[in-house]
């Protein structure tokens, strides 16, 4: 239990890299099964 905060903090630092990383691959995939259509129209704009 007192690894929490650092697991906690760790997985913050890691949020950015993984939206970069992996979201695009995720949403590809969706979208390869029909699942997920018309996604950049609906992308928020930073």
């Amino acid at each position: 239990m007192k690894d929490h905060k650092r697991v906690t903090l760790a997985t913050s630092e890691n949020t950015e890299k993984f939206i970069q990383e992996y979201l695009p691959k995720i949403i590809a995939r969706l979208k390869k099964e029909g699942k997920l259509p018309d996604i950049e129209r609906e992308k928020p704009v930073k």
